[in-house]
Protein backbone atom coordinates (compact mmCIF):
# COMPACT_ATOMS: atom_id res chain seq x y z
CA UNK A 1 0.00 0.00 0.00
CA UNK A 2 2.63 3.08 -1.57
CA UNK A 3 0.74 5.98 -0.25
CA UNK A 4 1.53 9.88 -0.07
CA UNK A 5 2.44 11.07 3.69
CA UNK A 6 -1.09 13.68 3.21
CA UNK A 7 -2.77 9.99 2.76
CA UNK A 8 -0.65 8.47 5.51
CA UNK A 9 -1.27 11.17 8.06
CA UNK A 10 -4.77 11.28 7.70
CA UNK A 11 -5.08 7.80 8.19
CA UNK A 12 -2.48 7.26 11.20
CA UNK A 13 -3.35 10.23 13.05
CA UNK A 14 -6.73 9.06 14.54
CA UNK A 15 -4.35 6.01 16.28
CA UNK A 16 -2.29 8.40 17.92
CA UNK A 17 -5.36 10.73 18.84
CA UNK A 18 -7.09 7.35 20.49
CA UNK A 19 -3.45 6.39 21.97
CA UNK A 20 -3.40 9.99 23.65
CA UNK A 21 -6.35 10.49 24.63
CA UNK A 22 -6.04 7.10 26.54
CA UNK A 23 -3.29 8.84 28.26
CA UNK A 24 -0.64 6.91 26.17
CA UNK A 25 2.65 8.85 24.21
CA UNK A 26 3.08 7.75 20.87
CA UNK A 27 5.90 8.43 18.65
CA UNK A 28 5.99 7.71 14.74
CA UNK A 29 9.19 5.21 14.22
CA UNK A 30 10.67 2.68 11.62
CA UNK A 31 10.63 2.63 8.07
CA UNK A 32 7.68 5.18 7.81
CA UNK A 33 9.57 7.87 9.00
CA UNK A 34 12.72 6.87 6.66
CA UNK A 35 10.91 7.20 3.50
CA UNK A 36 9.28 10.22 4.50
CA UNK A 37 12.39 11.95 5.02
CA UNK A 38 13.73 10.45 1.73
CA UNK A 39 10.64 10.83 -0.15
CA UNK A 40 9.36 7.07 -1.06
CA UNK A 41 5.68 5.84 -0.89
CA UNK A 42 4.87 4.80 2.45
CA UNK A 43 4.10 1.24 2.80
CA UNK A 44 2.82 0.95 6.72
CA UNK A 45 3.86 2.36 9.85
CA UNK A 46 5.45 1.99 13.39
CA UNK A 47 4.10 3.93 16.62
CA UNK A 48 5.51 3.44 19.55
CA UNK A 49 3.83 3.99 22.26
CA UNK A 50 4.35 4.58 26.18
CA UNK A 51 2.42 5.03 29.60
CA UNK A 52 -0.30 2.28 28.76
CA UNK A 53 -0.59 -1.74 29.14
CA UNK A 54 -0.82 -3.76 26.62
CA UNK A 55 -4.34 -4.87 27.09
CA UNK A 56 -5.46 -1.29 26.89
CA UNK A 57 -3.75 -0.70 23.96
CA UNK A 58 -4.67 -3.62 22.08
CA UNK A 59 -8.39 -2.69 23.14
CA UNK A 60 -8.01 0.92 21.47
CA UNK A 61 -6.14 -0.65 18.35
CA UNK A 62 -9.34 -2.97 18.07
CA UNK A 63 -11.18 -0.02 16.94
CA UNK A 64 -8.71 0.16 13.69
CA UNK A 65 -8.87 -3.25 12.62
CA UNK A 66 -8.02 -6.98 13.93
CA UNK A 67 -4.88 -7.03 16.28
CA UNK A 68 -2.73 -9.28 16.43
CA UNK A 69 0.51 -9.82 18.84
CA UNK A 70 3.92 -10.14 17.32
CA UNK A 71 6.27 -10.05 19.82
CA UNK A 72 4.38 -10.06 23.32
CA UNK A 73 7.78 -9.89 25.24
CA UNK A 74 8.37 -6.75 23.51
CA UNK A 75 4.77 -5.41 23.36
CA UNK A 76 4.28 -5.56 19.16
CA UNK A 77 1.50 -5.28 17.87
CA UNK A 78 0.10 -5.71 14.22
CA UNK A 79 -3.35 -4.12 12.69
CA UNK A 80 -4.90 -5.66 10.15
CA UNK A 81 -6.66 -2.64 8.41
CA UNK A 82 -9.11 -4.38 6.25
CA UNK A 83 -11.21 -2.01 3.91
CA UNK A 84 -14.20 -2.45 6.50
CA UNK A 85 -11.80 -0.28 8.79
CA UNK A 86 -9.99 1.55 6.21
CA UNK A 87 -13.28 3.27 4.92
CA UNK A 88 -14.17 4.60 8.74
CA UNK A 89 -10.86 6.71 9.03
Amino acid sequence: MNQSFESFLSQVKPIITAIQDAGGISYLVGGSVRDYVLKIPLKDFDIEVHNLPIDTLEKILRQFGSVKIVGKKFGVLRIDRSEEHTSEL
